[in-house]
């Protein structure tokens, strides 16, 4: 995911969700908002959301699992090490 792919609207929206479902856990807005300057981020929520079949990163696992956790069914994760 390149940042020109990113939608604005549809990344405060995922920033707003994930504020939303961390806040109890001591993340204000400005660090969500920090945190989805990184696009994988952006795209493991798309991947939650199933807008995209699935999302490679690597060892940087965090994002997907911190996203997956705000689905109510769960996302199948794989890792290769």
């Amino acid at each position: 995911m390149t940042p020109d792919k990113v939608d604005p609207r549809e990344k405060e929206r995922y920033i707003g969700e994930f504020y939303q479902a961390y806040k109890s856990k001591d993340v204000d807005i400005e660090s969500a908002r920090r945190l989805f300057e990184d696009t994988l981020y952006y795209a493991a929520m798309l991947t939650r959301d199933g807008k995209v079949d699935g999302m490679v990163a690597g060892r940087r696992i965090r994002p997907r699992i911190w996203c997956a956790r705000l689905s109510a069914a769960s996302a199948w994760m794989s890792v290769l090490c």
